[in-house]
């Protein structure tokens, strides 16, 4: 970053002139701090990604680095893309990423970028291209039976039994893969009935305000083979060292560094690496007709729900669609979860 300074308006040049040689490190780092603010990770992580793969074209091509980038090599690289077949969606999020490097960093040249016609049509081109839709396929009840007996299964592998843990707890809960990158308070309640914990990287926090509070995800402990599989994960995740102390913050999944999962790296395994390794544990490779992912378990649950007959509203709510519910709080509060999380177990019962 720092031998290109100047060629990032409005970050490069505050550092250039607030900076002396001793804290030109810690100023930059303050400053980009406050820049992405409370942008997402994920997202963060994708326009890095996509300019990276710019960086490493105009390296491999001309033997130059991305910046100063200008209008006809952007140019240059959506028609590489386009003649190389590259995936529908790379031009288009190379230009995204191209329009946050202009209004969240200022880099000289990536405006220009951003509004070019000629690379907005190919990248418009290439996504019309795009494969429709098509979402993951739902769990088979056998195969949620399998999840269930992996985890209670004392010879299985520990991660095994980890990961079918942590399947359980999105199925149940209802929540995405990103939902459980960074959680904190973890419990059971008393009772032994419900498992929760607080997120605050979601889809649903788009604003500041909404970035601010802090989403409980709560799941019925009792699954559908009528066992309570969250004292059984809670007491996999302690052989694996894998507690959340309180008030901790932490991937709910960190990633394996050995066989025998008792040791974890700091990053949180990527959907791709969870979705992999479902169909492995479930022996359900990816095919034509059907193909499973993490977000296999949410949709399944909701699809219970839908069948059993629990209204629009309710189903928003075990969702958190908060767009889709009359208030942002009913997500948001414990109180008026509850009713709905007694409707989804009285249709858990009968699937």
């Amino acid at each position: 970053l720092f031998p290109y300074t100047t060629l990032f308006r409005s970050i490069g040049l505050k550092v250039s002139v607030e900076a002396t040689i001793d804290t030109v490190v810690q100023c930059a780092h303050k400053i980009l701090d406050a820049v992405f603010a409370v942008k997402s990770p994920g997202t963060l992580m994708r326009r890095l990604y996509s300019i990276q793969s710019f960086e490493e074209w105009c390296v491999d091509k001309f033997s130059e680095h991305w910046l100063p980038v200008t209008e006809f090599r952007a140019w240059q690289y959506v028609c590489f893309l386009k003649d190389s077949n590259a995936a529908p969606t790379k031009a288009g999020s190379f230009l995204e990423a191209l329009r946050s490097s202009w209004y969240l960093l200022g880099v000289e040249g990536s405006g220009e970028c951003e509004r070019s016609l000629r690379i907005k049509g190919i990248s418009s081109q290439m996504r019309a291209s795009k494969k429709p839709w098509r979402p993951a396929d739902l769990l088979r009840l056998d195969e949620v039976l399998r999840l269930h007996e992996t985890l209670a299964d004392a010879s299985q592998p520990l991660g095994d039994r980890v990961f079918a843990g942590h399947m359980l707890h999105m199925l149940y809960g209802r929540a995405r893969w990103s939902d459980f990158s960074c959680v904190t308070d973890l419990f059971i309640d008393s009772d032994c009935q419900y498992l929760e914990c607080s997120t605050r990287y979601h889809k649903g926090g788009r604003s500041a305000e909404m970035k601010s509070r802090l989403l409980p995800i709560v799941a019925p402990a009792k699954g559908v083979d009528h066992s309570n599989w969250a004292v059984q994960y809670l007491q996999v995740r302690k052989l694996a060292g894998l507690e959340l102390m309180p008030d901790q913050h932490g991937p709910m999944l960190p990633a394996p560094l050995n066989e025998q999962a008792t040791c974890w790296a700091a990053r949180a395994l990527t959907s791709e690496e969870g979705s992999a390794f479902l169909r492995k544990v479930l022996d359900a490779p990816k095919t034509t007709s059907r193909r499973l992912s993490t977000h296999s378990m949410k949709s399944t649950v909701l699809s219970w729900a839908s069948k059993y007959g629990l209204p629009d509203t309710s189903r928003a709510v075990l969702a958190r669609h908060v767009s889709s519910v009359a208030t942002a709080t009913a997500v948001y509060s414990r109180d008026l979860l509850s009713p709905v999380l007694r409707e989804m177990e009285i249709g858990r019962a009968h699937v």
